[in-house]
């Protein structure tokens, strides 16, 4: 049996292995790690009549190029990276390359190579594989955590010279009646759904509408750990400390608590942090509010230059919210299994 095999020409910046992320295990300290659109990752496994969960190919920066040893069926999804499918003689492209836009699935031919230039207003792209990524589960999941290097390829992100492999599927399907299937792809909005966080009352009315009101942009420094916001400075309310011989004010302090993707803490700082997949599972700083996870993809779609605001949400609105998101997918699985069944 032929396990296509794809050898990593340019590994772009910080391509990793991703599949929906560790759950169970955040109380041995233990991240989700994942995907950070998770939404995009199920999609494209749905347009290969994937699991949804298979391993796939998380991008944060191009260009990233693979070459393909054997015969594979890909999908692409999440933000647009000019992706081309370019056909190889002795080293050298021998045409421009075909145009494989985000939303659709495509054959790649032995020998072809995938290019992704990259995206210039940032946002991250994804790449399924008609079986997944064929990687070591290691707590349940592929995924990569980067930060605790284990899982994924190596532990680590690709690097140029890498080798994958593709897991061979069980059920052959025919994956031409698929591919006139496309997917919408979705533009983040310029408003992040969150509800107030636990710690609201630490800070004052002024402070929490500075908050609600301010418009943010994400910072350079900011990563599959967390998005590090540029904006006004938040700070919690002063406590007031006699120490006898003086009168100091000093901001309240936490003990250590629970966080999850989403949380929105405030450091001494006073510039925001949203944590992401790789975040980490406690943390002492006050928190204001929490991304809805219908949301969270936004965060990871968003551009460097792009100013934004946290709208807040009632929990039955970020409910809501969730459940439209899952029946958007639902209605897009349903459309497939349809046509796999009329193949038979």
């Amino acid at each position: 049996m032929n396990t296509p095999m794809i050898k990593v020409i340019k590994a772009g910046i910080q391509t990793s292995v991703q599949d929906l992320g560790r759950n169970g295990h955040r109380h041995f300290g233990v991240c989700q790690s994942g995907a950070l659109d998770v939404q995009a990752l199920k999609i494209a496994n749905s347009l290969l009549g994937n699991d949804e969960d298979f391993a796939g190919l998380e991008v944060a920066a191009g260009p990233l190029e693979l070459e393909f040893q054997q015969p594979c069926w890909i999908a692409l999804t999440g933000a647009d990276f000019n992706a081309k499918i370019m056909q190889y003689h002795n080293g050298d492209s021998s045409t421009e390359g075909t145009s494989a836009y985000s939303g659709w699935s495509y054959q790649i031919q032995a020998g072809q190579r995938l290019l992704l230039k990259g995206n210039a207003n940032g946002g991250r792209a994804y790449i399924a594989f008609r079986g997944g990524l064929d990687i070591d589960l290691i707590l349940d999941s592929r995924a990569t955590d980067i930060a605790a290097q284990f899982g994924g390829h190596q532990g680590r992100c690709l690097i140029n010279g890498d080798c994958l492999n593709i897991l061979a599927t069980k059920t052959p399907i025919d994956l031409n009646q698929l591919n006139s299937i496309g997917a919408r792809q979705q533009t983040p909005e310029h408003s992040i759904r969150a509800l107030p966080g636990p710690h609201s009352n630490l800070f004052s009315a002024t402070e929490k509408k500075r908050f609600w009101h301010a418009d943010w942009q994400l910072s350079p420094a900011s990563n599959r750990m967390g998005c590090r916001l540029i904006g006004p400075d938040i700070q919690v309310k002063d406590e007031e400390q006699n120490l006898g011989f003086m009168q100091t004010r000093r901001p309240s302090t936490l003990a250590s608590h629970g966080v999850i993707p989403g949380t929105v803490q405030l450091p001494s700082s006073g510039q925001a942090i949203v944590l992401l997949a790789d975040g980490q599972t406690t943390g002492g700083y006050p928190i204001i509010a929490n991304v809805i996870q219908a949301d969270l993809w936004r965060i990871a779609q968003l551009g460097r230059k792009v100013m934004f605001r946290f709208d807040e949400v009632s929990i039955a609105e970020a409910i809501d919210a969730l459940t439209n998101q899952q029946q958007e997918l639902y209605r897009l699985q349903q459309a497939i299994a349809f046509k796999l069944k009329s193949q038979k």
